[in-house]
């Protein structure tokens, strides 16, 4: 079966003498969802923005659906994010004045991948996530941090990507929001066969994943590393 992601060797560093991450190797098969646990600040958000080349490793190979990202330029990296990665991000990173149908539909045009009805498209995702209709013309700053997380999911798989990245995505969730969430994120991921990798240092939902990984045990580097 063919890889989402293959790291070999990868190091990573913020400054000369200090070592963030060191993972000689990490595999995620294509449709594969992977949940890896681990302490705050152990360096689990740098290795989420290292496979969406939102950084560069300091040395290593991060290989995302069989490309290299070190391979490629800075605004190669951008347009290979954005046509074949998802990204839920930590503190969900909508643009607070724009409705949360425009906060989707934004992704899909700056991922320039080919929608006949974009607006059409962006309001049934947020539908599909059951965000009620009165709710998808709100500007995203006036919508509960459940609608938000909402709005986040859709739009990370609007342009239907084959790798799906989340970074701690439950933090601002109770139980029964955070199971609701997970039920969705895994639902949409499973209709396009997206792999996904979860980072978390939450357990309660860490069974719902095909595969769990450790991250003090993926991650060679020394103890006391931040993010």
């Amino acid at each position: 079966m063919a890889n989402a992601i293959t790291i070999n060797n990868l190091m990573f560093n913020y400054q000369e003498h200090q070592v963030t991450l060191n993972i000689p190797e990490f595999n995620v098969s294509v449709g594969e969802t992977v949940f890896i646990h681990g302490e705050s600040g152990s360096g689990k958000s740098t290795l989420i923005k290292l496979l969406a080349g939102l950084r560069s490793p300091s040395s290593g190979k991060v290989e995302i659906l069989s490309t290299d990202l070190s391979s490629l330029s800075a605004p190669q990296r951008d347009k290979f994010r954005a046509q074949n990665v998802g990204v839920v991000y930590q503190q969900f990173n909508l643009i607070p004045y724009l409705s949360a149908v425009d906060n989707v539909l934004l992704a899909a045009k700056l991922s320039k991948v080919g929608l006949s009805e974009p607006r059409v498209s962006a309001r049934e995702a947020l539908l599909n996530l059951h965000l009620r209709e009165r709710d998808i013309n709100q500007p995203a700053y006036q919508l509960s941090i459940g609608q938000q997380q909402r709005v986040a999911i859709a739009r990370a798989m609007i342009t239907k990507p084959r790798l799906l990245l989340v970074d701690e995505p439950t933090s601002a969730l109770d139980q029964e929001n955070t199971t609701t969430f997970v039920n969705q994120l895994l639902s949409q991921a499973n209709e396009l066969n997206s792999a996904i990798v979860c980072v978390s240092h939450d357990m309660s939902y860490a069974d719902s994943f095909q595969r769990q990984v450790s991250f003090e045990v993926l991650n060679q580097a020394t103890k006391g590393a931040q993010q």
